[in-house]
């Protein structure tokens, strides 16, 4: 395709090569679309690696190969921390993910391929008919305020308390 990057790959780890990473930033890519071979390493590599750098991204399964869905596979066992870790992120096919995408930039706006960042990502939707209950998600912890040790120079040195009287 005219003006495509072609990138080759040498790990199951997208995110080791140089040349990927830079390309994602010459082009001022926030958001991809992931898809792949192998859900158990390629894919499943991507998704980490994405989600640890602060992209957006979304999994369509239908664009993921790896599908064995019996018990006790690597496969398995991917899918499912996917659609448990990243479940905002995994949708079921790559035409809702189309379907999203023709909703927000429908005529009306302008832009082009590298111009449509960050679509919304369709929920998934659950398995059986019943969802079964969730937990309540507890209040984030605000993060201990760092205390001055005595070795900061910017720190004057604590004052003596008085012994007993």
């Amino acid at each position: 395709m005219h003006g495509a990057a072609v990138v080759t790959k040498h790990r199951f780890d997208i995110w080791q090569s140089d040349e990927f990473t830079r390309q994602l930033d010459d082009w001022g890519i926030e958001g991809l679309v992931l898809g792949g071979v192998e859900i158990a390493c390629c894919v499943l590599y991507a998704v980490l690696g994405a989600a640890e750098r602060g992209y957006d991204y979304a999994v369509p399964l239908d664009l993921v190969s790896g599908q064995d869905v019996t018990e006790g596979t690597d496969n398995a066992a991917a899918r499912n921390l996917l659609r448990h870790n990243h479940a905002d992120r995994v949708v079921h096919s790559s035409a809702e993910l189309l379907e999203a995408w023709r909703c927000r930039f429908a005529p009306s706006h302008e832009g082009t391929a590298r111009g449509m960042t960050s679509p919304p990502v369709p929920q998934p939707q659950p398995p059986s008919p019943s969802p079964s209950p969730v937990d309540p998600v507890p209040p984030p912890t605000p993060a201990p305020v760092p205390q001055p040790t005595p070795s900061d120079p910017t720190v004057p040195p604590p004052t003596p308390s008085p012994g007993p009287v």
